[in-house]
C-alpha cells in the first residue's frame, strides 16, 4: 500500500494525543469519537456501497465500541438494514461510549446484547444474514488474547466469508508488533485514526488490516509534533524527494562507481544479480569482483570485471591485498553475496570494514562473516549498511528469531544503536534502522520477492543509491522501496 502521511505511532503516543487534545485544547473526547465514526462510515459506504446490504456492527466495551456506536448511526439510513451486537452489558460502558450508546438506542437502532457464551450458536447464525461485519470490539490497547464470546464472535466472522472492515485495528492484534493475541479479526479494509500504527504492517497485522485509510479526527498539528517523529513509512513522496531529477548535462562520472564483490564457484549468480540491479538502479559504473574460477559470462556486457584470486572455489588469501589498488577510486562497496565464508573472504571483511570514507553494504556471507567474528562488529561505523534477514539477524545478535520478529522496529534500532551502522532488516515488511533512534518501515512489495536471490538484488539498488553520493540512510530506505514497488 502506497500511504500519504508518513509519520507512524505507537498505542500509547496516539493515546497521548487524544488526552493532549481534550485537556490543552479543549476539544471534547465526545467531538473526536464522533469525528472517527462519521469519517469511517463515510469510508466504508464508499468502499462496500451499503444500499441494499444488510450491515451488523460489533461493538465492545471501550471507546472503540463508542466509535462502532458513531458508525452505525451514520450507517443505519444508508444500509438494507443494520443491527449492533453488543458483547458487553450496557452497564460496563462509560464516558463518550455510553453516551453515544444512548444515542443510539433513541433513533430505534436494533441493539441486540450478547455477554456470554449462552446461546451462542444462535447468535452466531444471526450473523449468517449479514453481507457486512464491521469489527468495533477492541481497539489500540489490546495486551491480552480474547476470550469467551469475543473470542467465539471473531471466530465466526472470520469463518463467514462476508465483507469486513475493522475500526482503527483489527480486534486481537498488538498495536505495537502486529502479533496475534490468541485470534483476530481478519478485516478487508481498516480506518485507523490520527496516525498509522506499527501492526497496520508488521508481521500478521499486515494481513488482518486489509486496506488501510487514515482518518483526521481533529487532533491539532501542534499536539501531533510533540511526538517525536522517529517512526515512519516510506511514502512515495518521502523518495521521490530522495531520488533527484538527473540534469540533462550528465555523464556517468556523476552517478559513482559501485564495486560489488562476492560470487564463488558455487554460486557465482548472486554477485551478478546484485551487479545487474545496480546497473538498472543508476550507478554510472559497476566494477565486479568474483574470485578468477567463478563463471561471470552471465553479467551485462557494460559490466567491468577485476577478477581476485580464488582458492578452493572462493576467494583466496591474497585477494584482500589485491583489493587495496581496486578499491581506490569506488564511491561505494557491495560486499557478501555467494562469496563464501572462507578465510579468503574473511579478510575482504577485514579490509572493507577498515574503510572509514566509503559506503560499505553487507549482505549474504558478509554477514555470516561478521556473525561468526564477534570482534569484528566493534568496527562497524555510520558509513556501512547490514541487510541481514531474520536468521541472520539472529546470528549477529544472539536473540531469537520470535524474539526479533516480535519487535522488529526495537530490535532493528537497538542493533543499529549498538554498532552505529545501518540496519536493514528484511521481512515481509522490511524496517530500515538508524543510530539515532529512528526507522523507517517500509510500504511496498508483495510475496512475489520471497525467492532466492531477492536479497542480492536489493543489495544492487542499496549499491547504486549509495554509489550515487546519498547517504547510507537514503540509499537503504530508497533501495528497499524500490525494490519492493
Amino acid at each position: 500500500m502506497l500511504l500519504k502521511t508518513s509519520r507512524l505511532v505507537y498505542s500509547s503516543e496516539m493515546q497521548k494525543m487524544d488526552k493532549t487534545t481534550i485537556s490543552d485544547f479543549k476539544i471534547p473526547g465526545e467531538v473526536l469519537m464522533e469525528n472517527a465514526g462519521r469519517t469511517a462510515s463515510r469510508i466504508i459506504d464508499s468502499r462496500f456501497c451499503l444500499q441494499n446490504k444488510k450491515t451488523a456492527v460489533l461493538c465492545g466495551p471501550g471507546n472503540n465500541g463508542g466509535d462502532g456506536f458513531v458508525i452505525a448511526r451514520y450507517l443505519d439510513s444508508r444500509a438494507e438494514e443494520l443491527e449492533i451486537f453488543l458483547l458487553c452489558d450496557p452497564e460496563k460502558l462509560s464516558g463518550d461510549a455510553l453516551l453515544n450508546y444512548n444515542r443510539a438506542k433513541s433513533l430505534k437502532i436494533k441493539i441486540t446484547k450478547q455477554t456470554s457464551l449462552e446461546n451462542k450458536t444462535s447468535f452466531i447464525e444471526k450473523l449468517k444474514k449479514f453481507h457486512i461485519i464491521i469489527d468495533a470490539l477492541f481497539g489500540t490497547g489490546l495486551r491480552s488474547a480474547p476470550k469467551g464470546i469475543f473470542k467465539e464472535i471473531i471466530g465466526a466472522s472470520n469463518s463467514l466469508d462476508k465483507l469486513t472492515a475493522a475500526v482503527d485495528i483489527p480486534s486481537g492484534i498488538e498495536a505495537d508488533t502486529g502479533k496475534i493475541l490468541g485470534c483476530a479479526f481478519k478485516s478487508d479494509l481498516t480506518i485507523t485514526f490520527g496516525f498509522p500504527k506499527p501492526a497496520h504492517f508488521l508481521n500478521d497485522g499486515k494481513t488482518y488490516t486489509g486496506k488501510l485509510y487514515i482518518a483526521d479526527i481533529g487532533i491539532p498539528e501542534t499536539i501531533s509534533d510533540k511526538i517525536p517523529e522517529n517512526k515512519k513509512t516510506a511514502t512515495e513522496k518521502l523518495i521521490k524527494n530522495i531520488i533527484i531529477k538527473r540534469p540533462e548535462n550528465s555523464h556517468k562520472g556523476n552517478f559513482g562507481h559501485l564495486l560489488i564483490i562476492g560470487g564463488s564457484l558455487e554460486k557465482p549468480g548472486a554477485a551478478v544479480m546484485a551487479s545487474k540491479a545496480s546497473h538498472r538502479a543508476g550507478a554510472g559504473l559497476v566494477t565486479l569482483c568474483c574470485p578468477d574460477c567463478a563463471d561471470t559470462s552471465s553479467c551485462y556486457n557494460e559490466t567491468m570485471k577485476s577478477p581476485l584470486p580464488g582458492e578452493n572455489g572462493s576467494f583466496s588469501t591474497k585477494a584482500a591485498e589485491e583489493l587495496k589498488k581496486i578499491i581506490a577510486d569506488k564511491s561505494a562497496v557491495v560486499a557478501g553475496p555467494g562469496m563464501g565464508t572462507g578465510k579468503g573472504s574473511q579478510k575482504i571483511i577485514e579490509f572493507l570494514l577498515e574503510q572509514k570514507k566509503i559506503p560499505v553494504i553487507i549482505d549474504a556471507d558478509g554477514l555470516n562473516i561478521l556473525a561468526e567474528n564477534e570482534k569484528l562488529l566493534l568496527k562497524l561505523r555510520k558509513n556501512h549498511i547490514l541487510t541481514p534477514h531474520p536468521k541472520e539477524m539472529s546470528r549477529l545478535t544472539k536473540n531469537k528469531i520470535n524474539e526479533i520478529l516480535d519487535n522488529q522496529i526495537k530490535a532493528a534500532i537497538k542493533f543499529s544503536k549498538t554498532t552505529g551502522a545501518v540496519i536493514v532488516l528484511k521481512t515481509s515488511t522490511t524496517v530500515s534502522a538508524f543510530s539515532n533512534g529512528n526507522a523507517v518501515i517500509n510500504t511496498t512489495g508483495n510475496p512475489g520477492l520471497a525467492a532466492g536471490g531477492s536479497g542480492d538484488i536489493l543489495s544492487g539498488i542499496t549499491g547504486a543509491f549509495a554509489a550515487n553520493g546519498h547517504s547510507c540512510e537514503e540509499a537503504a530506505v530508497a533501495g528497499v522501496f524500490i525494490h519492493g514497488y
